[in-house]
């Protein structure tokens, strides 16, 4: 038992290296249920959590105490998590139904409770929790599982016709390639086990070559998919990159405008900077980015942490768009200049790294900032310094009780300029 899928994964590559047969030789399970444990040689078997029910607790939880509400401080545990059985604890087939185990477990499992397991992962990754978009989702899974069921029964009769029209129901469920990928898996999943499941019916471990077909479609929308993910992570490294070079770009506009937003996928945004230093508690909006006119009058508004970001930005988020309102601190380990909240389309793949790499070089931007206030500071005290003591250069000597002036210190105190031998008695 590993810890985490991705250790489990690594774990399995050494101990193949070493000559290991996994899982004649030894076992393997894994917790988290990350995707890549699906494409792991074995397919790694892992526990299967909840994260977004876990979520949906702990906001509850947080709502809940905001209102007032008597919450136990205490651990919130949900009997949620399931065990996806595949191929390296030698107890359910591997991917496409070779056999792996002595005995599938997984074949204990109903065709009921299969089928609704794979509602339940699939409505688990759509919706959205905005009954009006939801309804509607509902009813486009349950359609698209009833029909990979019926494909399945069809058995050799199944054409390549409605096998497409299968993937293209998939594909139509949501744009995102990273849920079209989850959504994949669990279908691949269920047609393995129902797969298996027949051919024990059967009394044999040979599958019908529907299922197979079928999988193969499958693994296609997968792949493509996959494609998909690596373009938009193309696309996100050269929107990375624009931001970088407008926010290095000296010669631009003042960095607290956030027009270096522009031509990213953020739709609004709102930078409040600290008034004198972070200790005030106090903030002033100093930039929006508003290409919808969403934010009216926000702009110079005082405000506090605890009232950061705007209602107006927050408003801005629709959860049926699956936009969310991030809020991320301007600092560097020595400096803190503020707080810039952004709203945009959830993305559990790359979101977060962005948006704290754009304030990594939001920060370095305000310390060029500064560091060239502090040089032009310094410049102007160097020059009243220097004029300074051009104008009151003076000296006297006592011994001789001759007084010396510069020609300024001459004119400041109304005296002839040049070398004047009676100067201490003008």
């Amino acid at each position: 038992m590993v810890a985490t899928d991705r250790n489990a994964i690594g774990l399995m590559r050494a101990l193949t290296d070493a000559g290991l047969v996994i899982p004649r030789d030894i076992a393997v399970v894994g917790f988290d249920n990350i995707e890549e444990g699906a494409f792991s040689a074995p397919t790694l078997s892992s526990v299967s959590q909840r994260f977004d029910e876990v979520g949906a607790l702990a906001g509850r939880l947080a709502l809940a105490q905001i209102r007032g509400e008597a919450v136990t401080f205490t651990s919130h545990i949900l009997p949620t998590a399931t065990i996806a059985l595949r191929g390296s604890c030698g107890c359910a087939t591997d991917a496409l139904g070779s056999a792996i185990g002595e005995r599938d477990r997984s074949l204990d499992a109903s065709p009921a409770l299969m089928q609704d397991e794979l509602k339940d992962a699939l409505c688990g990754a759509l919706l959205t929790g905005d009954s009006v978009v939801d309804n509607p989702m509902r009813g486009a899974v349950l359609a698209t599982v009833r029909e990979a069921e019926r494909l399945l029964r069809a058995g050799d009769d199944v054409t390549a016709t409605e096998i497409q029209a299968l993937t293209t129901s998939l594909h139509a469920l949501t744009p995102r390639p990273d849920v079209l990928r989850r959504l994949t898996g669990a279908m691949t999943e269920y047609v393995k086990h129902w797969a298996a499941t027949a051919a024990r019916d059967r009394g044999n471990e040979t599958a019908a070559a529907s299922p197979e077909r079928l999988t193969a479609a499958l693994w296609q929308v997968q792949a493509g998919a996959f494609l998909q993910q690596s373009e938009a992570t193309e696309t996100a490294l050269e929107e990375q990159s624009m931001v970088d070079a407008m926010l290095l770009d000296a010669g631009r506009s003042d960095p607290r405008h956030l027009d270096w937003l522009a031509g990213t996928h953020v739709r609004a945004g709102v930078l409040a900077r600290w008034v004198d230093d972070s200790s005030s508690g106090r903030l002033q909006v100093t930039g929006t980015y508003d290409p919808e006119n969403l934010l009216p009058n926000i702009l110079g508004a005082a405000t506090t942490a605890e009232h950061f970001p705007p209602t107006p930005l927050i408003d801005a988020a629709r959860p049926a768009n699956r936009d969310v309102c991030v809020v991320v601190p301007v600092r560097t380990k020595n400096l803190d200049w503020g707080l810039l909240a952004v709203v945009g389309e959830i993305n559990t793949m790359s979101t977060l790294e962005s948006y704290h790499h754009w304030v990594t070089q939001l920060c370095a931007a305000f310390e060029e900032e500064d560091l060239q206030e502090a040089v032009r500071e310094s410049e102007e005290r160097y020059a009243l310094a220097a004029r300074a003591t051009n104008d009151g250069l003076w000296e006297w000597d006592l011994r001789t009780r001759d007084l010396y002036t510069s020609d300024r210190c001459s004119a400041l105190l109304g005296l002839e300029p040049g070398p004047q031998t009676n100067r201490l008695a003008q």
